[in-house]
């Protein structure tokens, strides 16, 4: 029922004999098509390469498409998964492999670990996010690295695709639409320089079609008058989880079959008059957005990009982001195997979803809301791995007010001794990655991620001065 909303600092010489001691080189003197090269000799030079990769869309999505490429070119590799960038994830890493290292959408955050952990081992960075520490030794592929705002005009699976063209370029050629899945998952929209570009190249070879209408969520998956219904940001009264005003709303437009068609089913005319007719309704200010449907996908969730965002964090949230990956490179059986995964996953979001509200409704202290903010004491009752979704869950309904910030902590169960916590808002001028990072450092713990949308790993026994810390940054 909810929908899960749920993306170089050094540059090397030319000379690829010296790939593993590249010069640090200012970050002014980069420039975007030199740290694509580098990436690209990168993994020219080294066979196998171990891919460590992020379990969110985007770093689904470059993964498949770097693996994509490497198949082409004979690069042996293998893929793992990291839930949370912390130190001691890294370190893990480090000590069960050997070998070539290949980060992707991850990495930038923590340089000084990666240059110790990874010490005399080739290592190559291709993510996004902001750069902190130093990692001399290591290539990183960054927009940053170039002066750009690597959270806003690409995504790792964008940067990826780059790279891609430069060893694989048929293969590149085929997989951009990829690229598109892993930035719309991010929330780069509106799309700019490299994103757009990569939009435009797939529109003109009619690898991505794009339509401006509402915020339709199931286009692909979803009978018309479910999707009408159970489309939560449209808000319209009598319509927005009410399937019977729905349908009177569909009947007065004179689509037939609402129980049985879907979106592709209906005429240009039908589908123009529903999107009018809901935009004229909807009270929500940003009821109109852009949908990129993908045609050569199979029928299913992967052929609009929202979906496919939605089932690939599913996996990676249950574990199974390999079997995204495999989906994203055109195997139907993983494909089938990754919906089955996102039914459980719904199932376990509408489980953790009832819980907060048992416990608000119980008023025990596990929630605390204070003004725009909410606090989750979530325990063991909530997955860690849910507890993203969670957060978007409630900034994204109705429970909470537009520009409420709320935080979850759950703690893992890996014998770790540390807690997950999320953070996530919409419409607030809270820069959440900021908060968490420096709340999480005050209590030994690692934190990070975008403005509206943050993680970080502490210590359990440091739960509450953590959440303390939290509030008094943001109230």
């Amino acid at each position: 029922m909810f929908i899960i909303l749920m993306i170089l600092i050094t540059v090397i010489s030319n000379q690829t004999s010296s790939l593993k001691n590249p010069p640090r080189i200012p970050h002014w003197m980069a420039s975007l098509p030199e740290l694509f090269d580098s990436a690209a000799a990168f993994l020219r030079e080294h066979s196998p390469i171990t891919i460590v990769s992020h379990i969110d869309a985007d770093g689904i999505c470059a993964t498949a498409i770097l693996e994509e490429a490497l198949d082409e070119t004979g690069v042996g590799f293998s893929a793992r998964f990291v839930a949370q960038a912390s130190a001691m994830a890294f370190q893990r890493v480090a000590q069960e492999t050997t070998g070539a290292v290949a980060f992707v959408d991850l990495g930038s955050s923590h340089l000084d670990t990666i240059s110790e952990a990874f010490a005399g081992r080739p290592v190559l960075i291709v993510d996004h996010h902001q750069a902190q520490g130093a990692a001399p030794d290591a290539l990183l592929c960054s927009p940053v690295a170039a002066g750009l705002d690597g959270t806003r005009v690409v995504s790792a699976a964008g940067l990826a695709l780059r790279v891609a063209e430069l060893i694989a370029p048929g293969v590149a050629k085929d997989m951009a639409p990829i690229a598109i899945v892993g930035a719309h998952a991010d929330n780069q929209e509106p799309f700019a320089t490299i994103n757009a570009a990569i939009l435009d190249d797939c529109v003109a070879r009619g690898q991505v079609r794009v339509r401006s209408g509402a915020r339709l969520y199931g286009i692909e998956t979803k009978r018309v008058l479910d999707l009408v219904a159970y489309s939560y940001d449209l808000r319209i009264e009598g319509v927005t989880r009410d399937a019977r005003g729905a349908k009177r709303l569909l009947d007065g437009l004179r689509i037939r079959d609402p129980e049985r068609r879907r979106w592709k089913d209906l005429s240009d005319d039908e589908q123009d008059a529903l999107d009018a007719e809901l935009l004229r309704l909807s009270p929500n200010p940003d009821a109109r957005v852009t949908h990129y449907t993908i045609p050569s996908m199979p029928p299913g969730p992967l052929r609009d990009t929202r979906e496919a965002a939605t089932l690939l964090n599913a996996c990676g949230r249950l574990g199974q982001p390999d079997v995204a990956v495999m989906a994203l490179r055109g195997d139907l059986g993983a494909l089938r195997d990754a919906e089955r995964v996102q039914r459980e996953y719904r199932r376990a979001v509408q489980d953790a979803h009832r819980w907060f509200q048992d416990a608000r409704a119980r008023g025990d202290g596990d929630v605390v809301v204070r003004g725009e903010l909410v606090l989750i004491r979530a325990r063991d009752h909530v997955p860690p791995d849910i507890t993203g979704t969670l957060c978007s869950v409630l900034t994204r309904g109705e429970e909470v007010p537009r520009g409420t910030v709320v935080v979850c902590v759950a703690r893992n169960a890996d014998g770790t001794g540390t807690t997950k916590a999320s953070a996530r808002a919409v419409d607030s001028h809270a820069d959440l990655a900021r908060v968490l990072r420096d709340a999480a450092a005050a209590v030994g713990g690692e934190g990070g991620g975008h403005s509206m949308a943050a993680g970080a790993v502490i210590p359990t026994d440091a739960e509450e001065e953590f959440l303390r810390l939290v509030q008094d940054s943001l109230e």
